[in-house]
């Protein structure tokens, strides 16, 4: 099977030749790049210093001779301007020395402050501050802006008054078009798709989100209509890139929107079912009705108790799986919504395995995942979330590599 053939085979509850992998499908899948940079060493590959396409998570742009190394089969498709701040600046990479040593490449036109002090800073149109990495830091964190003081009003902006998003500018749906055919006609890799959706958990309007967590409990009509509004503007965007790129492109990520802590959900499942689930039943069911591509959300934590309101609204694939979080165990899961939702994560335990245990502990973990959520189709490996910047290579190459080693269907044949 080609990777396009394989993805879509999982994606429809098919047993595939093996299991697919996504490593930097999106911005949630991917590696840091002070990590990539490490692996590329470890595999003894040279080449151009990584590629930093996310500055405030510092992720790699994943290479041709890595994604053939373990046979990646998925790359992403989103507009130009999630990495550059100007068309003239796409392709073009400035490399700088890192913090332990090695060089990264940044995006041409990144406006990056360096202080021998306090660190690196980016800075807006008007040269200030938005966010800084302090020496020997992995991250740009947001510099925080001074709240106004405390009201004992909750904000509630008139419906009308909003100026939700319906539309997309002809130059990124351009990009987007062009870029969809050269993947498909070039390469065998399906692509996963971002931008344009909206997370309907942390509201609309601009409304902070203390305010609105207020909001779900005392105003829920109102916050109802609102996300429904939400949502119909965003099918009218996803139906312009549906017409763009829908034939090329195999998923589209209608909403990156964390739902879940690591104790449980954000909220009661009432209050998902009754203000949130009718929005993301909106975009859902348009996408299943008019578009091939499926529908993808990431959202971290425990959701244990809002996946069955995610498959009755539609969802097709369910990201990043986080199984170490409550009531997520991967054998639980499987049994109980295996073959309704695409499990698009869970391969590895980020926070307790991959950065601490030895490999051949880290392969056998991954083993385990793959017999447990493989078996019928409606899996596709990736860990939960990125791998971190001190994740020792041997551990990121024996994670992939055991998806070969013990991907391959029938599964438990190895």
């Amino acid at each position: 099977m080609t990777s396009r053939q394989r993805v879509e085979a999982a994606l429809n509850f098919q047993e595939p030749d093996r299991v697919p992998i996504d490593c930097s499908g999106m911005r949630s899948t991917g590696i840091a790049a002070v990590a990539y940079g490490n692996l590329k060493r470890h595999l003894g590959l040279g080449g151009e210093p990584p590629h930093v396409y996310d500055v405030g998570q510092m992720l790699a742009e994943i290479e041709e001779p890595v994604r053939q190394r373990f046979r990646f089969d998925i790359v992403p498709i989103e507009a130009w301007r999630s990495t550059w701040r100007t068309p003239e600046a796409v392709g073009r990479w400035a490399p700088r020395r890192f913090w332990d040593g090695q060089f990264l490449s940044f995006p041409a036109d990144l406006p990056l402050e360096e202080d021998p002090v306090e660190g690196w800073f980016l800075t807006d149109a008007a040269g200030r501050r938005t966010r800084r990495m302090p020496r020997g830091g992995f991250y740009f964190d947001a510099i925080a802006s001074k709240l106004p003081p405390p009201s004992d009003d909750l904000p509630m902006p008139p419906l009308e008054s909003i100026p939700f998003r319906r539309t997309i500018v002809d130059e990124d749906l351009d990009w987007l078009r062009q870029r969809a055919r050269w993947i498909y006609g070039n390469t065998p890799y399906a692509m996963l798709g971002a931008g344009y959706g909206h997370s309907f958990s942390s509201g609309f309007g601009g409304i902070p989100w203390v305010d609105w967590m207020c909001l779900l409990a005392a105003e829920p009509n109102y916050c109802r209509d609102g996300l429904m509004l939400a949502a119909e503007a965003t099918v009218e965007r996803l139906r312009l890139v549906d017409q763009a790129v829908g034939q090329h492109v195999t998923a589209w990520m209608v909403a990156a929107d964390d739902m879940g802590t690591q104790k449980g959900e954000q909220f009661r499942e009432e209050t998902f079912r009754e203000i949130i689930q009718p929005a993301y039943a909106h975009v859902c069911q348009w996408m299943r009705r008019h578009s091939r591509m499926k529908s993808f959300l990431h959202s971290c934590g425990s959701l244990y108790h809002l996946i069955e309101g995610l498959i009755d609204a539609g969802l097709d694939c369910l990201n990043p799986v986080q199984t170490s979080a409550a009531n997520m165990d991967p054998r639980r899961l499987k049994a109980e919504f295996g073959g309704r939702i695409v499990f698009w994560g869970g391969g590895c335990d980020t926070q307790h395995v991959l950065w601490r245990e030895p490999p051949e502990v880290v392969a056998d973990h991954v083993r385990e995942r793959i017999e447990i959520f493989a078996p019928g189709g409606g899996f596709i490996f990736c860990p939960i979330h990125n791998v971190q910047a001190n994740v020792p290579p041997e551990n990121i190459a024996a994670m992939y590599d055991a998806v070969a080693k013990y991907g391959a269907y029938p599964i438990g044949r190895t």
